[in-house]
């Protein structure tokens, strides 16, 4: 048993150096970064909820089960991975980032390799952490009326 879990905290490890290669924005390059990121933040999210309000009209009209249900599982997720490729569009003319991007469809694995970026540029990310609050929110009322009704 004791090997299972050894060779499991080992591939969490070694799974997590993928995201290891930070390589930090040129300090004079620091302030126009942030304004940049700041501009996508405040212009996008707005638009981003809406896509994410508009999920649940598209899930509506669909006749099709498999594809509403496919649409709740990936509805919302893939809004936020459009809005996460903004900001590492941004990023990588800065520095080379997207070499560090693993082929994803998770929206989550951008943001492990932007967070590092966004904390050290000292980004205000408040109003970006209460953007991913709704869609999770948004998520789980997808999840608990179509999940329990999927048969």
């Amino acid at each position: 048993m004791h090997k299972i879990l050894i060779i499991l905290f080992l591939f969490l490890f070694c799974s997590l150096s993928v995201y290891a290669n930070y390589i930090p924005i040129d300090e004079n390059y620091s302030q126009q970064y942030r304004n940049e990121i700041n501009m996508v933040i405040n212009s996008q999210i707005p638009n981003s909820k809406k896509c994410i309000d508009n999920v649940f009209e598209d899930i509506e009209k669909e006749k099709n089960q498999h594809i509403k249900l496919a649409l709740v599982e990936q509805g919302i997720n893939s809004i936020l991975l459009e809005f996460y490729i903004k900001l590492i569009d941004i990023t990588d003319k800065y520095t080379n980032i997207k070499k560090d991007i693993p082929n994803t469809d998770w929206y989550g694995d951008i943001k492990i390799i932007i967070d590092p970026y966004l904390n050290d540029n000292n980004i205000n990310t408040t109003e970006l952490n209460s953007f991913l609050r709704y869609a999770s929110e948004k998520q789980k009322k997808l999840e608990k009326k179509y999940y329990t009704n999927a048969d």
